[in-house]
């Protein structure tokens, strides 16, 4: 027993020892072991894209500040070497897709960012991205491009300049897309300028690359309209990055391209032939120029020194000095050399009838002037060059006279003379006047024939050019959103004042009219508040009353000429019914009277009623849901675009919007209404997937707005009732039989005398 117990009291101690010893070597194990995996996880950290993206994912879900740019700045760029490590034509795992288009939005975001070395590797990433990703980015280029278009806007040149590599690489890599070929039309119209510098060479990708795809006309007129904006901008770089785009979109459309070119003014035009690109381009090159002559003026001066010294050798150098030949050389130079007839001779001086002394006077000096008390007029002094040529001239004058001079002096002729006989003749030689010009007013008595004006237009013809010119700096205005209110007021005076004749092409017609519809549909007037809005509307309803007043003098001033897209004005007045409540009697009866006239005057019965149907459910669904859209479902007009950037302000917290929406759903029925009476009249009807579209809003409003704007919704049943035939059809449409009964009962009601 004493044995086992020893052995029991020895094993226990043993055993004590051990688990001692053990838990003193617990710490440095675990040590140890924590940091290998820490060291093997640091290591791991980082070089895998599951890492990497999962980081960046939580690093987004803090707000950017001086301690968590730095770190989203690394992620990005080890994001960007993970892409460029990548093997070609390897598969990419579909998380990793998944993955990146999550955090796609929060890149965009982030490339915006004021800190440059953060905004240029977003940017890198963001091209890696699309280089790699390819066709996968399609559904997300209307979250892409409109950040990147805004960050080429912003005043940092490299921030500019990595935007506009990234949509480079988008265009080049993410395929044929509607909407691609949109937001690079629309970057033409941008307010600022680096994005309509960059938009020609966008589009011009967009040409060569796809233009076997593209649709001829959706994306083709886009280009057109787009590339004439760009032709007629206001900045020189602009308009010569254009001429590039145009010239391509030529090889596409070449008669979209002469309608182009024809709206364009006769500078423009010519700058666009003289483009390099321009196939046919005349090879013409510049003569080389002649070569420079020698001096005229020692030229003519040794001519004239050599006349004269053959002139003096052929005097007689021995004849006696006699005054009489003197004198009578003098006055032969003065008057010209006189012929004098073989059977007479010349009278002498005193047989000649009383008149005037003729003194010899010298000539005027160069630098005679003109007296202060003279009215004759100033002439200037002639140049050296005909100067030395009259005196040279004068020169050899004097000596011809002098050998021509009559040889017997006048004390030897015949005393008896005639006292009507005259010692100048009658006629003297043309040349004679010339000898008596002073020097310096050689051109006195010139007779300067006039000039060729052309002649003067017309007071109305310049007062027409003025309205012209005063139109096209409204446009310009309008494209840059600089109109201010009396800029509005002077737009209705020109087209009230002016009617059908400012406005002479439709490719101006349909700028114009776009411009002002877009104004009208823009939902920014209300929903931002006045410190946060672009450009300072003070008074919104003025303007879009004026705006209304314009457009319908364009519907009355030139009806050859249809509105750009079918329901455009419509729908932008539905939109603009929106934005005001019914403190603003005025613009809502203008919206109202507007709508009522462009309904009975609408040549598109069909496509407008889709348009306006498409934007009805749209302003609907945004009211209510906060839900912006994407893509239109029928039409594809401008004015979802500002629908888009705006569905935020239209949830539950903005109780003004939800209770004006029963007003707009109503504002909008009657719209439809009125389309649908005209369709009647005229004796059209819908298509079979339009009647299916109506009568299935038909019974989703009696199910929702039933109680508030019930006799609208009846008058649509009513309406709708009378197009959709046979009647059987009508009502299968309504699964309710209580629907059914009621529509009955109206449908009575409205037939009974």
């Amino acid at each position: 027993m004493a044995f086992i117990r020893n052995f029991g009291i020895t094993t226990t101690k043993t055993v004590e020892t051990t688990f001692k010893k053990i838990d003193a070597a617990i710490p440095v194990a675990g040590k140890a072991i924590y940091f290998a995996i820490a060291g093997a996880r640091a290591k791991m950290l980082g070089k895998t894209y599951q890492d990497v993206l999962s980081f960046l994912q939580y690093e987004y879900t803090l707000p950017e500040n001086e301690e968590t740019w730095k770190k989203r700045q690394d992620l990005l760029i080890e994001l960007s070497e993970i892409f460029e490590k990548r093997k070609e034509n390897t598969a990419l795992p579909n998380d990793l897709v998944q993955k990146v288009k999550s955090v796609l939005p929060h890149i965009v975001t982030t490339a915006g960012s004021e800190r440059t070395t953060l905004s240029g590797a977003a940017c890198r990433a963001l091209s890696s991205i699309v280089k790699n990703l390819d066709a996968h980015l399609q559904p997300h280029l209307d979250i892409l491009l409109p950040g990147l278009i805004a960050v080429c806007g912003s005043t940092k040149a490299v921030n500019q300049k990595n935007a506009n590599d990234v949509i480079t690489s988008i265009c080049k890599h993410a395929g044929y897309s509607p909407r691609l070929f949109y937001h690079v039309c629309a970057a033409f119209k941008d307010i600022r300028v680096p994005p309509r510098t960059y938009a020609p060479e966008w589009l011009n990708i967009l040409l060569r690359t796809y233009r076997t795809q593209m649709d001829r006309d959706r994306d083709g007129g886009l280009a057109g309209t787009a590339i004439f904006q760009g032709l007629t901008d206001g900045q020189v770089k602009v308009r010569e990055n254009s001429r590039a785009v145009f010239w391509t979109y030529h090889k596409y459309d070449v008669a979209g391209a002469r309608m182009i070119m024809g709206g364009l003014n006769t500078h423009a035009q010519k700058a666009l032939q003289a483009d390099p690109r321009n196939p046919d381009k005349p090879a013409t090159a510049k003569p080389a120029a002649a070569p420079r002559p020698k001096s005229a003026l020692a030229s003519i001066k040794a001519q004239n020194k050599e006349r004269l010294a053959k002139s003096q050798d052929s005097n007689d150098p021995h004849k006696p000095h006699n005054p009489v030949d003197e004198l009578s050389s003098v006055k032969t130079a003065f008057f010209g050399s006189m012929e004098v007839d073989d059977g007479k001779k010349p009278s002498l001086l005193s047989s000649a009838p009383v008149r005037r002394r003729i003194v010899a006077t010298p000539m005027a000096s160069s630098t005679a002037t003109q007296r202060p008390d003279s009215r004759g007029r100033a002439t200037p002094a002639a140049p050296t060059v005909a100067k030395d040529i009259l005196k040279d001239t004068m020169n050899e004058k004097v000596t011809k006279a002098t050998t021509e001079s009559v040889a017997a002096p006048s004390w030897e002729t015949t005393k008896s003379e005639p006292k009507s006989h005259k010692l100048v003749p009658d006629t003297l030689s043309g040349t004679s006047w010339e000898t008596l010009k002073s020097e310096g007013k050689e051109n006195a008595m010139v007779i300067r024939q006039k000039k060729k004006r052309s002649p003067q237009r017309s007071p109305e013809h310049e007062r027409l050019a003025s309205e012209k010119k005063a139109l096209a700096t409204a446009i310009e205005s309008l494209r840059r959103k600089g109109l201010d209110a009396l800029g509005w007021r002077r737009l209705k005076k020109l087209l009230e004042e002016n009617p059908a004749v400012l406005i002479t092409k439709q490719v101006q017609y349909d700028e114009l009219f776009e411009l002002l519809v877009t104004n009208i549909a823009n939902l920014d007037l209300i929903t931002e508040s006045r410190e946060k809005r672009l450009t300072n509307y003070n008074h919104p309803a003025y303007h879009t009353h004026t705006m209304l007043v314009c457009l319908m003098h364009l519907q009355d001033q030139y009806p050859q000429w249809p509105e750009p897209q079918p329901g455009m004005t419509l729908s932008a007045l539905l939109i603009a019914r929106c934005n005001f409540s019914s403190s603003y009697e005025s613009v809502l009866a203008a919206v109202d009277d507007g709508a009522l006239y462009l309904c009975d005057r609408c040549p598109t019965i069909l496509p407008t009623i889709d348009a306006v149907l498409d934007t009805l459910q749209t302003v609907e669904r945004i009211i209510t849901s906060n839900d912006p859209i994407v893509t239109p479902k029928s039409t594809d007009t401008i004015f979802f675009n500002s629908l888009q950037s705006l569905g935020s302000d239209f949830g539950p917290d903005k109780p003004r919007f939800a209770n004006r929406l029963p007003i707009v759903m109503d504002f909008g029925l009657k719209i439809i209404n009125q389309l649908l009476y005209r369709l009647e009249q005229t004796g059209e009807s819908l298509y079979e997937i339009q009647e299916d579209r109506l009568s299935g809003y038909a019974s989703y409003l009696l199910a929702t707005y039933n109680s508030i704007i019930k006799r609208g919704v009846m008058n649509f049943c009513v309406s709708l009732h009378a197009v959709v035939k046979p009647e059987k059809r009508f009502y299968n449409y309504f699964k309710k039989e209580a629907d059914k009964n009621l529509i009955h009962y109206y449908v009575d009601i409205a037939g009974s005398p």
